[in-house]
């Protein structure tokens, strides 16, 4: 008698964060206009006129909100704040709204093919907003105005880092004793893996709960990936994908070396720019494998002035690292 295996294969969802916008998704637009509160908690005061609902499997319970992608139609191409999530639709589909629709394609059309990338957001800081009923046992955090998704968010107590839960409407909630002071404070991780550290005063008295929401601007915002953009002295290091550089040691008086990894090869480039973004020194390699590397022979530590200083890692034209360091 023989005996007949069946192999049965499985497709499971694959659920995966927002992308740095290097990758294009395809599938099918379409619109709406409820006026209802999105999933994504944003408040319906603040909604640009340009939003839409992200699909159910790239929504992927709200990893996706505060996203911005630039949505490309038969007509033309609009850039949307992603705030609601459509859970029929399907993997690759947005439903935008009316505004932003017709601004790809004719209204009457109702159902059109769609290419979509992610692009960078709000260059001013973060805003931080706190639900009604949040004290200080209990707090919840809606994070916005963001350049890029955030992946997570952590609250200082007691000099340890509290890592907040994520609840599917978007909001970071921590149950726990953060304590009576009205200053809070947190750190944020984007999607590509850049921090930030951000100081915020309540001003209210924890012990009660909030009676309504309240936000409060931050002073910090995820730096640029665009390798044309200025460098801001808010941030010392930026280390994109496992890839990094650094100077030793910092602060250096004579010369230093240049110490940095990259996870795959590539062109690349290393630029040392003042605090102005002035560039006063670069150095390109064709091809390099993905690896570490010294540089140890840079000989324009020699002649830098005392200062700040930023050193830039650029990898296929893409900024990848960043390192601040000193002259003395």
């Amino acid at each position: 008698m023989k005996t007949i295996l069946f192999l049965v294969l499985l497709t499971l969802p694959i659920f995966s964060e927002p992308d740095n916008g290097l990758i294009t998704h395809e599938g099918e637009g379409t619109y709406y206009n409820d006026g209802l509160l999105p999933n994504c908690s944003f408040p319906l005061d603040e909604r640009p006129l340009y939003h839409g609902a992200m699909n159910k499997t790239e929504y992927d319970d709200s990893k996706v909100c505060g996203s911005y992608v630039t949505v490309t139609g038969p007509n033309g191409s609009v850039e949307i704040l992603i705030d609601n999530q459509c859970p029929e639709c399907a993997e690759g589909d947005i439903d935008l709204s009316e505004e932003a629709f017709v601004m790809i394609a004719d209204k009457i059309d109702g159902r059109v093919d769609i290419s979509w990338k992610y692009t960078e957001g709000p260059s001013s800081p973060i805003k931080y907003q706190l639900k009604d009923g949040s004290n200080r046992w209990h707090v919840e955090i809606l994070v916005k105005n963001l350049r890029y998704a955030i992946r997570t968010l952590e609250i200082q107590v007691d000099d340890n880092w509290i890592n907040l839960t994520r609840a599917d409407y978007n909001y970071f909630v921590y149950d726990g004793d953060i304590g009576a002071s009205s200053i809070i404070t947190l750190r944020a991780t984007d999607i590509n893996d850049q921090q930030i550290i951000d100081v915020i005063d309540a001003q209210v008295d924890l012990n009660s709960n909030l009676p309504s929401i309240l936000t409060i601007t931050g002073e910090k915002q995820f730096p640029s990936l665009d390798s044309t953009t200025a460098i801001s002295n808010d941030f010392s290091t930026m280390a994109i994908g496992g890839n990094k550089v650094k100077v030793a040691p910092s602060p250096i008086s004579h010369n230093a070396n240049v110490i940095f990894t990259i996870k795959k090869a590539g062109k690349v480039e290393l630029s040392i720019f003042t605090t102005t973004n002035e560039k006063v020194a670069s150095q390109v390699s064709e091809l390099k494998a993905g690896d570490n590397y010294v540089i140890d022979d840079w000989a324009v530590f020699e002649t830098l002035q005392k200062g700040t200083y930023f050193i830039e890692l650029k990898l296929n034209n893409r900024r990848v690292g960043l390192f601040q360091f000193y002259k003395i």
